[in-house]
């Protein structure tokens, strides 16, 4: 399986846990599909601007955890967002395009700027692993996502890489404003130059630029300090990768 590595200037590392027992209840989703999480109010405070503020000035009994109670989020994508917390990553196995834009979506309502930087590469990766343009979420890019970095980034492999009557097949959502939002690369590239070798072009023209071109990058309290560790994984088969699930 070909695999694509692309270089960041502030890659994930462990959020700072200052106290192991400062545990916040989360529970995702509603009737029938409904999950509950376990998880470190270190991690979530400074990874998610959303969730900092949903933390920030209570005053909690000892014995008295934070409850956040989110019926609207899908608990598919929560997973993997308390997944992102604990190990980085968003998995590979089932990264359809789809699953990514909401991913993405979701690390925009609830202000989560370095998954933000995970799901971007994982896309890219996606890209360059089926070769295959992704044509098929630029409706839902346009509807939910219209300025962000993603699509920005979709659109500079479609231009140079994609077909012409595939683009003219998803003119309403696209097309309009394809060639007007224009190409992000110092040197702007012919639309369709590179037809069929996306492989090549995000090799030669992408992959050393996404962190640039892309990525957000926090500071302050959403920096995590390589000094500190990360202690909120349990023991695999508690709820998966690095949650627990109640």
């Amino acid at each position: 399986m070909a695999t694509l590595t692309i270089p960041c200037v502030q890659p994930w590392s462990a959020p700072t846990i200052r106290d192991l027992r400062d545990r916040v209840h989360v529970i995702v989703g509603t009737e029938r599909d409904v999950r509950e999480y376990d998880l470190s109010a270190d991690a979530l405070k400074e990874r998610s601007g959303e969730f900092r503020k949903k933390l920030s000035g209570g005053h909690h009994g000892a014995r008295r955890r934070p409850r956040i109670e989110l019926p609207d989020e899908n608990p598919a994508v929560f997973d993997a967002f308390a997944t992102w917390l604990s190990r980085g990553t968003v998995g590979q196995g089932n990264n359809s395009y789809l699953r990514l834009c909401h991913l993405y979506t979701f690390t925009m309502r609830h202000d989560v700027p370095l998954m933000r930087n995970t799901v971007i590469d994982a896309f890219l990766a996606a890209i360059y692993r089926s070769e295959t343009m992704p044509y098929d979420v630029t409706k839902y890019l346009e509807h939910e996502a219209r300025d962000s970095a993603l699509r920005n980034m979709i659109i500079d492999v479609i231009l140079p890489c994609g077909n012409k009557e595939k683009v003219d097949e998803w003119e309403v959502s696209l097309a309009k404003g394809f060639f007007q939002i224009g190409f992000h690369a110092p040197v702007p590239l012919v639309p369709f130059e590179m037809e069929g070798d996306v492989r090549g072009f995000i090799e030669q023209q992408m992959k050393d630029h996404v962190c640039d071109r892309y990525h957000e990058h926090p500071s302050g309290n959403q920096l995590a300090r390589s000094d500190h560790f990360f202690a909120d994984p349990p023991p695999q088969g508690q709820g998966g990768e690095g949650f627990t699930r109640l």
